[in-house]
C-alpha cells in the first residue's frame, strides 16, 4: 500500500514540475529546489530548440509507456522518465526527474535531472 501512495505522490509532482514549465513559472521550481541540477536557462533552451509549446499532459499519459518510474536499488529513491506534451500532442522530449526518499521512506526532495529528446 505504501509504495502506492508514494507513486501517487510522484505523479503530483511529475504533474506539478509540468505545469510550472507549461506556465514559465521558474521562479516556482527553484523556491521548491527542483532546478539544483538544471537550470531556468537550460530548460528555456532546450524547449527553444525543440519548438512549440509545452501543454498539458493528459491523466492518461500517467498510465502508459509516456511514464516510467523505475526505483533505486539502494531503496535512496525513484528515477523518472515523463514524455512532455507539446502544441497538444505528445513528444519525444523526456522529462527526467529524481525523487528522494529518507530512512522512513518518505519523500524527502526532488529535482529535475534533464530534459532531453529520447
Amino acid at each position: 500500500m505504501k509504495r502506492g501512495i508514494i507513486l501517487d505522490e510522484i505523479m503530483q509532482l511529475c504533474k506539478r514540475i509540468t505545469a510550472y514549465i507549461q506556465e514559465g513559472d521558474y521562479g516556482s521550481l527553484a523556491r521548491e529546489y527542483v532546478l539544483r541540477r538544471v537550470s531556468e536557462l537550460d530548460i528555456r533552451r532546450v524547449l527553444g530548440e525543440y519548438g512549440g509549446s509545452v501543454t498539458a499532459i493528459s491523466e492518461e499519459a500517467f498510465h502508459s509507456d509516456a511514464y516510467h518510474v523505475v526505483t533505486y536499488k539502494d531503496g535512496s529513491g525513484y528515477h523518472v522518465d515523463l514524455e512532455l506534451w507539446i502544441d497538444g500532442s505528445r513528444s519525444d522530449l523526456t522529462l527526467q526527474v529524481e525523487v528522494n526518499m529518507d530512512e522512513n521512506r518518505e519523500i524527502c526532495g526532488f529535482h529535475i535531472l534533464d530534459l532531453l529528446v529520447m
